[in-house]
């Protein structure tokens, strides 16, 4: 995936930008401008500057959260009711045959603020070039990942 330079948004140059101020947070304030989708109390959406297909939209809460597992439970069942909203219309407008709702947390997260794309997919797009599939392969005597994830669940709950 090609990820942009945030450090330039609409063409102005935030300098130390991580400094500066959040970009996201800057397009929610109105000091920056974004090809906005919609807005709402709590979140707005916009066009993706480079986008996977045209369409590729962003999801953010107005609010800053570096990432979602930061965002507190209410905030984020709010978060995806929009997400859940925006995508049938980003699917009905971009004539896509479906959607692939994308969050990324810290590993490669261009902006550290919260935000879920919204990717219109088609039949045959091309788009799992970007993402790789495996199968599993475990070494004799490695516990499968599945129950490393189910025991890691049990130790949260707890």
């Amino acid at each position: 995936m090609v990820y942009a330079d945030f450090r330039y948004w609409s063409g102005k140059l935030i300098s130390n930008w991580e400094k500066d101020g959040c970009v996201f947070c800057k397009i929610v304030s109105k000091e920056l401008t974004a090809d906005m989708v919609y807005e709402d109390d709590d979140v707005i959406a916009f066009l993706d500057k480079n986008p996977v297909f045209p369409g590729h939209t962003l999801v953010i809460p107005k609010e800053h959260y570096k990432t979602l597992l930061d965002i507190p439970d209410p905030i984020i069942a709010k978060l995806f009711s929009d997400v859940k909203f925006i995508s049938r219309a980003v699917i009905k407008a971009t004539k896509s045959e479906g959607i692939v709702i994308l969050n990324n947390t810290i590993v490669s997260q261009s902006i550290p603020h919260a935000h879920v794309h919204l990717i219109p997919r088609n039949y045959k797009d091309g788009f799992y070039k970007y993402l790789p599939r495996r199968r599993y392969h475990y070494k004799e005597g490695e516990q499968p990942i599945e129950i490393t994830i189910k025991e890691e669940i049990e130790r949260l709950k707890s």
